[in-house]
């Protein structure tokens, strides 16, 4: 991810954290065991695909809740140009999602149950949480508390997929694939 914009007075903590992630091995340990599964709520991919429809259901308010804290201070920090730079930049590398696409369509071949969607239809990268651990370092001196998204990061750091929480955030477990 080459840094090709400014994000206003935590410009360098964004490029420091936009270079951390740069070799992380995107969903390669998806589904694989961790040694924290008694912290955690394991599902497998029948459970993402069950809530395709609504993607982010399964994080309950915790995600908005956080994102409108940050977009808040973006709007009132006058950072929204900062905010529409990393939406551009930010991505999951191409071909880790290919790879993972085109192993997930091996393990499911043909339409997934009775839908008429293939498997890798029926999730998308949480390129979101991704987007939201930025966006807590781009404000963090305006909301050094918002930490919710930057919890999640060391989970995509060792190739898991985090895809929602139990209970009411601090509390509760991650919901992890």
């Amino acid at each position: 991810m080459a840094v090709a914009a400014k994000f206003g007075p935590n410009t360098v903590a964004v490029c420091t954290f936009l270079e951390s992630v740069k070799d992380v091995p995107w969903f390669s340990q998806v589904g694989q065991p961790t040694e924290r599964d008694d912290e955690l709520t394991r599902v497998e991919f029948d459970f993402l695909a069950q809530h395709h429809g609504a993607r982010y259901a399964p994080w309950g308010a915790v995600l908005a809740r956080t994102e409108s804290r940050i977009e808040s201070l973006v709007f009132d920090s006058q950072r929204l140009g900062e905010w529409g730079a990393i939406r551009k930049l930010v991505k999951f590398p191409t071909q880790w999602v290919d790879d993972f696409y085109l192993a997930l369509n091996a393990r499911y071949p043909g339409y997934y149950g009775e839908s008429c969607l293939y498997a890798h239809e029926l999730v998308d990268p949480p390129i979101r949480l991704l987007w939201g651990a930025v966006d807590e370092v781009m404000v963090a001196d305006l909301d050094p508390s918002l930490t919710f998204f930057g919890s999640l990061v060391p989970w995509l750091r060792r190739g898991h997929w985090p895809c929602g929480w139990q209970g009411e955030w601090p509390q509760g477990k991650l919901i992890l694939w």
